[in-house]
């Protein structure tokens, strides 16, 4: 009996369609950083108003090795979301079904991932060009290949979290689109219980 074959195309769908909006792609971010124990998510702007422009999203969550990577971020609806309901901190998890990862591909065609898993030295990078998606003569999502992760070089500060930098954007971004997320990331912390989350939006 064979298996389905997922068309590459189908990843789009992820990124393009599941999640409807610039500032939903954002929020959908900000609560991977927060189920992954983060108490403090910055989000940068950088060249806005451009399409050449950079959105950065730094965060002190526990951060990822390359094990990590293979084997929960590199896979499509992890079973990890459906098991582990609570985050390491105890409280309830708020991402669902694993594909948050590819709000980043909503937001823009390249991605570079810097993580530094917590209570580990490596500084682990990781570059995604999510066009292949779309311009490939492979029939099946799974072999389009990105580069392997890498160890960049060792962490000389106990700093541990992930950086995502979304370049190549596919839409401007307005002041109003960042009011927007200002004001969505002001009813996410109101659900926030404990207060111990701060995100910080720099435009």
């Amino acid at each position: 009996v064979t298996g389905f074959i997922i068309d590459p195309e189908v990843m789009e769908y992820f990124g393009h369609k599941a999640i409807s909006t610039n500032t939903t792609a954002i929020m959908e971010l900000v609560k991977n950083s927060r189920d992954a124990n983060a108490t403090k998510i910055e989000i940068e702007f950088i060249g806005i108003g451009k399409k050449n422009g950079m959105i950065r999203i730094n965060d002190n969550g526990d951060g990822m090795n390359i094990d990590d990577i293979e084997n929960k971020w590199m896979v499509v609806g992890t079973k990890s979301r459906r098991v582990d309901k609570k985050t390491r901190s105890g409280k309830a998890v708020w991402g669902e079904m694993g594909i948050g990862r590819f709000a980043c591909s909503k937001l823009g065609n390249h991605l570079k991932m810097i993580t530094v898993k917590k209570n580990q030295k490596e500084q682990i990078d990781m570059d995604f060009d999510w066009t292949k998606f779309k311009n490939t003569k492979e029939k099946s999502a799974e072999d389009v290949m990105f580069g392997d992760p890498y160890v960049s070089r060792p962490n000389p500060t106990p700093e541990h979290g992930v950086t995502l930098e979304i370049y190549e954007l596919n839409s401007k971004w307005i002041a109003s689109d960042i009011n927007d997320l200002i004001d969505d990331v002001g009813v996410m912390l109101a659900d926030e219980s404990d207060g111990n989350l701060s995100v910080i939006i720099n435009k």
